[in-house]
């Protein structure tokens, strides 16, 4: 209890996405007393190519004990692939292979199956509450219906625009890098058949890149990056598909949104505050992959947090070496800062102008090197 008589939380989590409800589960499964907010009530819809790579069911089968049969079962499975392809420029560069799939999911009812998973270990869920302001001091958060949830802390999974974020004080950026992704989903039957096959388009965009990815029913095409001055998105999704053959009239209306690419933060704590997946702009800036990091950094937040409430427990202040943050960070540098920094490397590299003089360099590399590009999305990286 807290000392005006509600009942205090060991933590609340803003956000019941991935990044959430690893965060929520991690907590629960553990004992610790956990409550999950989210303005959006499950299954939610949610703009996403709904790629899975390696490690992101490594982590599901090591944190949630959950396999692609489980998504089956859930209906969240659309698909799998082992084979793929790399485009630059327009031109196949890459025809490939690899041993451990791709799987596609319908975010709507993978999130919803995460979130399910996190309640039956134990944590409260409030849906439908969207969170107004936080208080990275008293670990207070306020609700648009007047009610407000008292906690030790505070993980934001809330997102690329987190309200969390905005409100939290310390020196802390209100921002991350962001970029902007148009997508469709269009019916296999309007798609030819040479473009069924899982591929990622470089050369679209300046500074981004195409995907088409296959489910049951449909292809799942996108563009998304950092946008330079005239480039228009959509226009492009329209152009490029038409181009690979689909009828302008078979292309339906994109949908937009933003992601985080390349521009995390590097001190995404304050206070009684920790930020984590794409509230913390933790996402890979080569393909914009976002589900892996979300769920690593959501259970790495609530890792932190188990590490500092015994502290807290014993007796009275909580020093700052001995803080949630101190922890995080400690966990971010050995998990996840440094995969981040390679993939920033790369995305300075690989998204140079199509017809600039590096392009035959880029093309080179990509022949040469492709199977280290997929290794790292299946893979996690030594430290």
């Amino acid at each position: 209890m807290s000392g005006n008589g509600l009942f205090r939380y060991d933590a609340v989590v803003v956000g019941g996405g991935p990044c959430g409800a690893s965060a929520a589960f991690t907590l629960a499964r553990n004992g610790y007393t956990v409550m999950v907010i989210d303005a959006g009530k499950f299954p939610r819809f949610k703009l996403c190519g709904g790629l899975l790579t390696g490690k992101s069911t490594a982590f599901l089968r090591d944190c949630f004990g959950m396999d692609a049969s489980c998504l089956a079962r859930a209906g969240a499975l659309e698909g799998c692939e082992n084979s793929y392809h790399i485009y630059a420029g327009g031109r196949r560069i890459v025809a490939g292979s690899n041993g451990s799939p791709f799987y596609f999911v319908r975010r709507d009812r993978f999130d919803s199956r995460l979130l399910k998973s996190a309640a039956a270990a134990g944590a409260v869920v409030r849906e439908g509450t969207k969170v107004v302001h936080a208080d990275c001091r008293t670990g207070k958060v306020h609700c648009h219906d007047g009610s407000s949830v008292c906690a030790e802390f505070i993980i934001a999974a809330d997102g690329v625009h987190s309200t969390v974020r905005k409100a939290v004080c310390g020196g802390l950026r209100h921002s991350v890098r962001q970029a902007v992704a148009v997508e469709v989903a269009v019916p296999r039957r309007h798609m030819p058949q040479g473009v069924q096959l899982p591929s990622v388009h470089l050369g679209l965009l300046q500074r981004g890149y195409g995907w088409l990815f296959p489910n049951r029913r449909n292809i799942v095409a996108g563009v998304g990056g950092l946008l330079c001055r005239g480039e228009h998105p959509a226009r492009v999704l329209r152009t490029w598909l038409c181009g690979c053959g689909v009828q302008a009239g078979h292309i339906p209306q994109p949908r937009g949104y933003t992601l985080p690419f390349g521009g995390h933060l590097r001190r995404p704590f304050s206070g009684r505050v920790l930020l984590a997946g794409d509230a913390a702009g933790f996402a890979d800036a080569v393909f914009g992959e976002g589900i892996y990091y979300a769920m690593l950094s959501g259970s790495l937040a609530a890792q932190a947090v188990m590490q500092a409430l015994p502290v807290r427990a014993a007796g009275g202040v909580l020093h700052e070496e001995h803080g949630a943050g101190t922890f995080y960070m400690r966990l971010l540098k050995r998990n996840l800062f440094r995969t981040l920094g390679q993939a920033a490397v790369l995305h300075r590299f690989l998204y140079r102008p199509p017809d600039g003089p590096d392009r035959a360099a880029v093309r080179l590399f990509l022949r040469c090197a492709h199977r280290l590009l997929v290794s790292r999305l299946h893979s996690v990286p030594d430290r």
